[in-house]
């Protein structure tokens, strides 16, 4: 396998981390090798989608003690971490400010970097509905996104101020990027800083080619 320092994904990833990061992400985290051999100026739906679950990963533990420890328990035993999945809340309620009801909020980010949905499972129990969206280049080996849908009207019926306080909470809720006229997000300055860092070439699955 080439040095990961060379490959396609550790240019990307350096477009948001410093290089020192995007060393350690890579060491740290289980990449299917199909993206680790990836070189050239090619951006592909599923390699944009692995250095976005990287970026994410590197967020939450900076903000979370815990998954820090974690991992650098892993690191010291020399393990990698698989990161399989990411969960993600949304709420199934009208009046939710700028983003639409439900787990739209978030496919409307995932189906233009190509995530299809895999798997529909159940949380009966807690009012929700959990999905599972795997990047459609690698679906066997590539982190999952679960948007998991709180559907919490007949519980807030019982509960004379939730609704109140639910609405309270999420109904400044602000769009960050802007919806093209199919309900999914465009990204056209996104594209454009990726472009300028990396010359994305021309095959059928990338997200954007060069003007």
């Amino acid at each position: 396998m080439r040095n990961p320092s060379q490959s396609t994904l550790h240019r990307l990833l350096e477009c948001c981390c410093t290089t020192e990061e995007a060393d350690s992400l890579l060491k740290t985290v289980s990449v299917p090798p199909p993206l680790l051999r990836m070189t050239g100026d090619s951006v592909s739906r599923a390699l944009l989608c692995q250095a976005l679950t990287l970026v994410l990963l590197r967020d939450l533990l900076a903000r979370t003690p815990t998954a820090r420890r974690y991992v650098d328990g892993k690191i010291s035993q020399g393990q990698q971490i698989v990161f399989d999945h990411g969960a993600v809340r949304t709420v199934d309620l009208a009046n939710m400010g700028e983003l639409p009801a439900g787990e739209s909020a978030i496919t409307r980010v995932l189906h233009p970097l190509g995530y299809v949905r895999t798997e529909t499972y159940p949380l009966d129990r807690l009012a929700m509905t959990g999905r599972a969206y795997n990047p459609s280049g690698l679906p066997g080996e590539s982190s999952a996104v679960l948007p998991e849908r709180a559907a919490p009207g007949a519980l807030l019926a019982e509960i004379p101020r939730g609704r109140t306080a639910c609405h309270g909470v999420i109904a400044g809720s602000a769009a960050p990027a802007r919806e093209a006229s199919t309900g999914n997000v465009e990204f056209p300055s996104f594209a454009r800083h990726v472009r300028s860092q990396i010359l994305v070439g021309g095959h059928d699955d990338e997200l954007c080619s060069p003007a």
